[in-house]
């Protein structure tokens, strides 16, 4: 039984390390946006109905 535990505890830690992982590339992914929504606040002043369209 304490071998069944240890697998379950090994599971949950490297599912805790996917989700930390996860949350690290979200980490960059909004500071990445924040600094463009700052850029272009400057650039084009802060009603974002007049900034250019982005071409997708």
């Amino acid at each position: 039984m304490a071998e069944e535990q240890e697998k379950k505890v090994g599971q949950i830690l490297k599912q805790i390390e996917e989700f930390e992982q996860t949350i690290k590339g979200l980490e960059a992914n909004v500071a990445i946006l924040k600094k463009k929504l700052a850029d272009s606040r400057e650039k084009y002043g802060e009603d974002i109905s007049k900034w250019p369209k982005e071409a997708k």
